[in-house]
């Protein structure tokens, strides 16, 4: 079976489909879901351009059987997400080897030539950490840190999911700078999963610890719960976005291990 590079005009909505078919499968967020994929390939990769950094969307790959999506990585800035489907586990050694060579690029290089490879996989695909350590892996954790323009998120717009996607914005009414906003959040919407995505939150520097954050969080849950959608997801990399997501009301569906290898 051999990796095909994507053709977001002819393979994205299979990949979509691929995607949402997984998480119907458990009703789990065991792999991406199609939101995720959204925010890759507009929000992320606009990031990168204005950045000046190769896309991550461009440097997806795909292995199919009689032409259905088996398997695929699925980069995300200095990360590597593998996404498989049950029966074609043995394919993760060969994907780790294959995006070791053809992802390499996407990883910043240390003054000797060499990155630092992190590939995220979830900590209840044990098979997946036995053969990362086997390969010269070690497990550890990441929490990057993304700044941006404006870009990425009017490239949002081109989405499919848009439409049913909404943003919540809480601004200071009181304050003279021309910035008035404290906390901002995008939620993508899946219908047809009745799942959404929290895809960024944040909440400016000085307006944090008021208590902005937990009450736009609540509100855009709210909004989901009156558009008949049944789980909101969010990522929580970091011991403090735990103990915040917590706080709100989250609890944990999966984790996310980062293992790392170092290639010279």
């Amino acid at each position: 079976m051999q990796a095909v590079k994507i053709d977001q005009d002819k393979d994205f909505d299979r990949l979509e489909d691929y995607l949402r078919d997984r998480y119907l499968e458990t009703h789990e967020a065991i792999s991406w879901l199609p939101e995720r994929l959204h925010d890759l390939v507009y929000r992320v990769c606009a990031q990168e351009t204005d950045e000046g950094r190769e896309r991550s969307a461009d440097h997806i790959y795909l292995w199919e059987e009689n032409g259905e999506i088996a398997a695929c990585i699925l980069p995300d800035g200095e990360n590597i997400y593998v996404s498989i489907k049950p029966g074609f586990e043995n394919l993760f050694p060969h994907m780790i080897d294959f995006s070791e060579k053809y992802c390499r690029s996407l990883f910043s290089g240390a003054a000797d030539g060499s990155v630092k490879f992190w590939v995220a996989v979830s900590e209840r695909f044990a098979y997946m950490q036995e053969m990362l350590a086997g390969l010269g892996f070690h497990p550890d954790w990441e929490s990057p840190d993304y700044k941006a323009g404006m870009n990425p998120y009017d490239a949002r717009k081109h989405s499919s999911l848009y439409r049913d996607s909404f943003e919540c914005v809480i601004v200071d009414d009181n304050t003279a700078e021309r910035n008035d906003v404290c906390a901002y959040c995008f939620v993508y919407v899946d219908i047809r999963t009745k799942t959404a995505l929290i895809e960024p939150l944040s909440t400016r520097e000085k307006y944090r610890h008021k208590g902005f954050g937990t009450a736009m969080l609540h509100g855009a849950i709210r909004r989901c719960k009156e558009r008949g959608i049944e789980k909101c997801y969010v990522d929580a990399f970091g011991e403090w976005r735990k103990e915040f997501y917590s706080a709100a009301g989250s609890s944990a569906e999966d984790s996310i291990g980062f293992w790392y290898k170092t290639l010279r």
